[in-house]
């Protein structure tokens, strides 16, 4: 179990039978770079699915249950063995946590849809989204761009258009959205200056 898998399946425990591994805390090493930690809660040959169970940060009683295919397991470094049976119970789960879960994803998406701008250019929202990273206030109301509640950039949206009561805030929104012009007006100059890709055939008309 040491060194990298030369073959799929069982064969990443080396002479141990699946059977025989559950329990071991081990280090795995996916072909895609991902390395993951946890006991062994069962490997099924069947569908060569390796089940660890990971351990929640900051808790002692909730884990969660990782499936990695064992085809795309490189390496399996044994951490530790059990001096006694594991525990393969599975806690009845949650509702409500279910129902947070539910709420936290939902929110998350809200928040997301709400920046991005309906009706507006592909620079704007590129303007937009320079600002949100350093304003977390941020929203679209209609197509102009709403900061701290206090400040809003309006079409064309230049430092011009940035107005506002509060005008220290009103200062640090245009020197940001200057910046983010500067930032398009080098990428379209260097997109204009590359030169053109020459796709006629050798030996072709002259």
């Amino acid at each position: 179990m040491d060194g990298p898998s030369s073959q799929p399946g069982a064969g990443i425990f080396g002479s141990l039978r699946p059977e025989n591994v559950v329990g071991v805390v081990v280090r795995v090493k996916t072909s895609l770079n991902d390395e993951y930690e946890g006991e062994i809660y069962c490997f099924d040959t069947t569908t060569n699915i390796l089940v660890l169970k990971e351990q929640t940060a900051g808790s002692t009683t909730k884990f969660n249950l990782r499936f990695v295919r064992a085809n795309f397991i490189q390496h399996v470094e044994c951490l530790s063995i059990p001096t006694e049976p594991s525990d393969l119970s599975i806690p009845a789960p949650s509702v409500s946590d279910a129902i947070r879960r539910e709420e936290k994803a939902l929110a998350s998406t809200r928040a997301q849809s709400a920046r991005l701008g309906v009706g507006v250019s592909a620079e704007a929202q590129q303007i937009f989204d320079a600002i949100a990273k350093t304003y977390s206030d941020i929203e679209w109301d209609g197509t102009s761009i709403l900061i701290l509640g206090e400040v809003r950039v309006n079409p064309p949206y230049t430092a011009d258009s940035c107005i506002g009561e509060n005008k220290v805030a009103v200062e640090r929104v245009k020197k940001v959205v200057d910046g983010q012009r500067a930032k398009l007006r080098k990428a379209s100059m260097a997109t204009a200056q590359s030169p053109p890709t020459n796709n006629t055939p050798q030996g072709g008309p002259k």
